[in-house]
């Protein structure tokens, strides 16, 4: 809610916040701006509307504020080893398998069958980093970028492909968790829009999602 003086109503006034410059329908105060349109302010607590008083939840929470500019809160990529276990278990015992074929061929090095045990050793090496670094770059070309007015998905590095979601526009926001990754703390998270049938936005094996449902529920409207 902002204010201005009466006598100001039905012209051009600069909100405090964004800085967009709108006409005013009602009260206000303040000063000018260097192009001469005045600045609104804030409405006081007595004059405001019952949803104006209330605090923000945002805020409450250390979060940017739900007002002003657009402000970057957090962003997030699924996780790896902590949200697949077993991957990467078997990706530390290939490591491991080819680190100790390696040191068992150093050892029989001058045995005939050494060679074959130093080309298994750094065939599981190179193997093992080679799954690392793929699954690491899949798990970094998938982000949740979450603003103060909206949630976006973003995928792929050289083809990129974006959903978005204003918070305002945010009707059901679902998480799906397994017992194992509810003990992990990673989970799925899936967000769909007033304007949609279905899921809009789906992203797998975040950190935490409990807790960026409560960064988006501080934003929308609830209620």
């Amino acid at each position: 809610m902002l204010e201005v003086d009466d006598d100001l109503a039905k012209q051009k006034a600069a909100c405090p916040h964004c800085r967009g410059v709108m006409v005013v329908p009602d009260h206000s105060s303040a000063g000018m701006t260097p192009e001469g349109v005045p600045f609104a302010r804030s409405a006081s607590r007595g004059s405001a509307s019952p949803e104006a008083n209330e605090p923000d939840r945002a805020m409450a929470l250390g979060l940017p504020p739900d007002s002003g500019p657009e402000q970057h809160v957090l962003t997030l990529h699924p996780a790896m080893i902590r949200a697949r276990p077993v991957h990467g278990a078997a990706l530390v015992l290939l490591v491991v398998a080819g680190a100790a074929m390696l040191g068992y061929g150093a050892i029989v090095r001058t045995q005939p069958y050494a060679m074959a045990w130093l080309w298994c050793g750094c065939g599981l090496l190179v193997g093992g980093a080679a799954w690392w670094a793929v699954w690491k770059v899949r798990c970094m070309t998938v982000s949740l970028i979450i603003t103060n007015k909206r949630t976006t998905e973003r995928r792929g590095i050289l083809r990129r492909q974006t959903k978005e979601i204003l918070h305002d526009k945010v009707q059901d926001l679902q998480i799906s968790q397994s017992f194992v990754q509810r003990m992990a703390k990673v989970g799925s998270i899936g967000i769909s829009s007033a304007g949609e049938s279905g899921i809009e936005i789906q992203i797998d094996d975040l950190t935490d999602p409990i807790r960026v449902r409560e960064i988006i529920d501080a934003y929308r409207e609830i209620g």
